[in-house]
């Protein structure tokens, strides 16, 4: 997949990595859009010190589920979701891990 990545502070590449797989409470959403709000370029500079690079900037995104982990009820492959804000949990190398706590599907 494509990212947007923070090698380092002042330094985003927009590079290719790795499709992550989701866990078994996770979806894995295809982005059709994301936007790059004011917190991401305070994580850009490093003045907030809550981004640590390497990691995938952007966190407003919406697009369409397509992969689901076995304990997933809620959501289908196919459902397209608006992401407001997910919440940045943890990050692994250059993997962003995020829970969509305010979505909803729309069709």
């Amino acid at each position: 997949m494509k990212a947007l990545v923070l090698e380092e502070y002042n330094k985003l590449v927009y590079r290719d990595v790795d499709d992550p797989q989701p866990a078994s409470d996770e979806v894995l959403i295809r982005v059709k859009a994301c936007g790059i709000c004011g917190s991401d370029i305070h994580g850009m500079d490093g003045s907030t010190g809550r981004r640590q690079p390497p990691i995938i900037m952007g966190h407003e995104a919406s697009g369409l589920i397509v992969g689901k982990g076995a304990d997933v009820t809620r959501w289908k492959e196919g459902d397209a979701l608006l992401s407001i804000l997910p919440y940045i949990l943890s990050t692994i190398g250059i993997r962003s891990k995020a829970v969509i706590t305010s979505a909803k599907a729309v069709r």
